[in-house]
This record gives structure tokens, sequence and C-alpha cells, in this order.
């Protein structure tokens, strides 16, 4: 899986970066999705590092640490933009010119293939870390930790996109 992955990150990577052989102009949006392939490809290098024996030089905390973070921020992201959403619905917050408060067919198609994007792999690198802490006998302090650090991570980007 995470070699199919990791194709669709490099096909993503060479057609952005392909944009001015086109004929196109990088967009706004063209940093984001660099910035997503480039923390894709290290979700794949960590779920990577707790099977290959190269991962073994990789201190258990951080590795751990990291698979936490980034389960945690791929779980939420999906579920938040989803309270958000309902939210609106009930008439607990006003459509904004957000993305994550629009509730027209096509916002929750992209809320669902942001789940399958995010969330999905998130449970998947949650089930590693789970495992892995299980077989390398690392502190749960460092999921915690690390967890913290994925929201705190995911906040930042919110503020800095939107």
């Amino acid at each position: 899986m995470t070699w199919a992955v990791g194709a669709f990150i490099a096909l993503v990577a060479v057609l952005v970066a392909s944009k001015p052989l086109r004929g196109e102009s990088f967009g706004g949006t063209d940093g984001v999705v660099v910035l997503a392939c480039g923390l894709r490809a290290l979700t794949i290098a960590m779920a990577q590092a707790t099977i290959r024996s190269w991962g073994r030089r990789v201190p258990g905390w951080l590795l751990l640490g990291g698979l936490a973070g980034a389960a945690g921020l791929q779980v939420f992201y999906p579920l938040a933009e989803l309270v958000i959403k309902l939210t609106v619905v009930v008439g607990l917050v006003e459509e904004t010119g957000l993305g994550a408060t629009h509730t027209d067919a096509t916002a929750w198609f992209n809320l669902v293939m942001t789940a399958l994007i995010w969330g999905v792999p998130g449970a998947l690198l949650a089930r590693i870390a789970v495992r892995y802490q299980s077989r390398a006998g690392v502190s749960s302090r460092w999921v915690f930790l690390g967890i913290v650090g994925g929201l705190a991570f995911l906040l930042g980007l919110g503020l800095l996109i939107g």
C-alpha cells in the first residue's frame, strides 16, 4: 500500500512541478499540495521504519511520537470538518466563505474524499503505532505527546492556510 501511495505522491509532485512546462503558473494551492505530499512521504517512511531493518536506527520515542502525531492529525482533520458542517446544518453556525462551512453536494463529496485521503491513512497509522509500541516497548507518553504535537501542527497549518 505504501508503494501505491508513494507512486501517487510522485505523480502529484511531477504534475505540480511541470506546470511551467505546460504554460501554467503556480497557484496558491500548489504550496499546500507540495507540503501535503511531503508530509505523506514522511508518514510512509515512518510506517516503513517500523518493519525495515534501517528503522532500528530511528529512536523508538521519535518514531512512536511521529506515528501517533500523524495518526491524530489525519483522523482529527475530517472529524473536525464534519463537526463544523453539522453545526451549520443544525443552525448553530452560519455558512461562511470558508470551505468547511459549505454544505452543498460538492462540499459533502469533498468531506468524504477528505475522510478517505486523511482519515483512513490516519486510522492505519494509529494501528501501526499501537503495534509498534507493543513490539518496541516505548512509553505511552510519546503517544500522548505525538498526538498533541500533531494537533498543534494541524492548528498551525489551518492558521497559515486559512
